[in-house]
């Protein structure tokens, strides 16, 4: 393969001249802009071969993103092809696009201006879950998901948070054996004023939380291991069940914000067992494509209920809103900035 790289004023005239020099039908699997505000355009002559490389690591060609019909609209509509790059940028697929922008076009006729109608309609599509609440007995808050580092990120954050808000948090983990990151964590925790209980076996830990008194929340996260992590938690959920100091653990899947739709989809298939209430999504400070994140959790009916940046850092665990889906889908400001 031999990418070509095509200089231009801005995206649309790059565009322009590499589909001069290398056809309409080029790859186009990279773009830059440089200080000036000029693009430059890497393209590839278009092939079967090169088409199924790019895609089996998530790249989709450029050219196929827009079809002749949106060459003509970006001329005849600008606010609404506006619209339509955004959220291409933001990384949601050709189909969620189109339905978004077929009602916003239904509110351009009430007098909404596309952008506006854009944000209101993201706020509402994407789902956002209710927050643990607080309880008198002791409530549990269950992270679980792929990555072990997201989950533990997570509830130190969280558990940083709720300390700060005088209540009595604990972190639990949940491991087969005693590791260098449990550890870690550990040292982290007990820093921090949180409480901390590690084990391997769910009946166990159970029977321990059950002594931490009324009014506490404790944080149980997994190491991403789908099998030890379900039957540890199945043997949690019946001490749950038959001591009446303990509220019911509420499950959350943890993901990394930047992953492609395919890893967020294998996630929910090992995870979809654990009947996952809502949706972490993390490394959010690493990101500006959130279109795949919104769209899965638009698809599984699974309400976001934080987005995290910093690792740990309870500033950075945000509550998400309407307002903030938008933003961060069109270019508004990010908390994580």
């Amino acid at each position: 393969m031999q990418i070509q790289r095509v200089n231009g004023k801005n995206l649309r005239d790059a565009l322009e001249r590499a589909a001069r020099m290398h056809g309409e039908s080029a790859l186009v699997v990279a773009r830059d802009v440089g200080q000036d505000g000029g693009v430059t355009v890497s393209v590839l002559p278009r092939s079967e071969t090169a088409v199924e490389r790019f895609a089996r690591f998530g790249f989709t060609a450029e050219t196929e993103r827009e079809s002749p019909s949106e060459r003509v609209e970006r001329g005849r509509d600008p606010a609404m092809f506006d619209v339509r790059e955004r959220l291409r940028t933001a990384g949601f697929t050709r189909e969620f696009e189109n339905v978004l922008v077929e009602r916003a076009e239904t509110l351009r006729e009430k007098g909404v201006h596309p952008i506006d109608a854009a944000a209101a309609l993201l706020g509402h599509r994407v789902p956002i879950a209710a927050g643990p609440k607080a309880q008198e007995r002791t409530a549990l808050v269950g992270l679980v998901g792929p990555e072990a580092d997201s989950t533990r990120s997570v509830a130190l954050a969280l558990g940083r948070r709720l300390v700060d808000a005088g209540r009595r948090a604990t972190i639990v983990s949940i491991e087969p054996h005693p590791t260098a990151e449990g550890d870690a964590l550990e040292d982290e925790v007990l820093g921090a004023g949180i409480g901390m209980l590690r084990g391997d076996d769910g009946a166990r830990i159970g029977a321990r939380l059950a002594q931490l008194g009324s009014g506490h929340v404790a944080i149980v996260c997994t190491g991403g291991r789908v099998s030890f992590d379900g039957r540890q938690l199945l043997r949690l959920g019946l001490v749950l069940r038959d001591d009446d100091r303990l509220g019911s653990l509420t499950n959350y899947l943890v993901v990394q914000a930047s992953r492609p739709r395919a890893t967020l989809d294998r996630a929910w298939r090992g995870f979809e067992r654990f009947k996952p209430r809502g949706l972490v999504g993390t490394a959010c400070d690493r990101t500006s494509e959130f279109g795949p994140l919104f769209e899965f959790a638009t698809d599984r009916s699974l309400g976001l209920v934080f987005l995290a940046g910093r690792p740990g850092d309870p500033r950075q665990l945000v509550r998400p809103t309407p307002k903030l889906v938008a933003d961060l889908v069109l270019g508004g400001r990010s908390p994580w900035s």
